[in-house]
């Protein structure tokens, strides 16, 4: 665990934004955990503006970002405020986890923890009343953060087909915008339009989780791939012990047939005595 320091002239001031970070080093990841705090009384722009400038200076292909913390945004009701700040964290892949009440006194979840809920899809979450305040506590368990392969990683990909792309046409066409001419504010109606575009665009686009597996096998030597990958080569070199010229050799369909069985026989029994033997360096023997 290593602490990530901030300036703190530069991210915190008080009632608009506190801000800690701490960075877990795992066997499958690296997780930063961020907490952050807003006042009910502070200033929503200054916050937003700092923790988009935070999440810029952290993100990496490498790390995975968890937020925490009471930022006085009521999760139950839907406000300006909160889809703002759902299309900041949305940008970084993360979503609310927290669907229940976090206060004794009232009826609001004013504490949240995000995180990206497309990799990390088997959570928990848990309310604790601890005694000290009228906040309940939550605690989240992910119980695949730690089975996530070394040797593999995840992407996701959108399926693009004619299907696909004709639904989000039709969607398109069926829709009013009703919410987005009945505004006058241009930053309303931007966000407006940005919420219905994306929803129907990801209704249509979904997401797909495709892994990918390194290639870790000892004995797949750079001779072999080099053989799999430019048989033509091969090609070349076996016609050339035949002495055939260099014209027919840059027409593969005119080789004789025998010199292509031969190089496919060969290429197969290299891999496999190479698979039983990998100490031994049999790529000069059939080249």
């Amino acid at each position: 665990m290593h602490n990530i320091k901030f300036d703190g002239g530069k991210f915190c001031k008080e009632k608009d934004l506190e801000v800690c970070a701490v960075k877990l080093h795992l066997l499958s990841c690296e997780i930063c955990v961020i907490t952050i705090y807003g006042s009910p009384s502070g200033n929503f722009q200054y916050l937003m503006g700092n923790l988009e400038q935070i999440l810029c200076m952290i993100y990496s292909n490498n790390t995975e970002i968890m937020i925490c913390g009471d930022i006085n945004i009521n999760y139950l009701i839907d406000s300006t405020h909160k889809q703002l700040l759902d299309l900041l964290l949305a940008s970084y892949g993360l979503c609310s986890t927290v669907q229940f009440s976090t206060r004794i006194q009232s009826n609001s979840a004013i504490d949240n923890i995000f995180i990206n809920t497309f990799k990390f899809n088997d959570f928990s979450l848990f309310r604790i009343i601890i005694g000290l305040s009228d906040h309940i506590a939550q605690r989240i368990i992910i119980c695949n953060i730690l089975k996530q392969n070394c040797n593999s990683h995840f992407c996701f990909k959108q399926r693009t087909d004619k299907s696909s792309i004709t639904d989000f046409n039709t969607k398109l066409s069926y829709e009013s915008w009703g919410n987005i001419f009945a505004e006058n504010d241009v930053n309303t109606i931007f966000n407006n339009f940005l919420n219905t575009y994306l929803r129907i665009f990801y209704s249509s686009f979904p997401l797909k989780k495709v892994r990918h597996k390194s290639c870790n096998k000892a004995w797949l030597t750079p001779g072999i791939n080099f053989q799999v990958r430019h048989p033509r080569c091969v090609l070349c070199k076996l016609g050339e012990r035949v002495g055939l010229s260099s014209c027919v050799l840059t027409d593969p369909p005119s080789l004789p047939l025998g010199i292509k069985i031969s190089c496919a026989n060969k290429r197969k029994v290299f891999i496999s005595k190479k698979q039983e033997r990998p100490d031994d360096n049999l790529l000069q023997e059939i080249l």
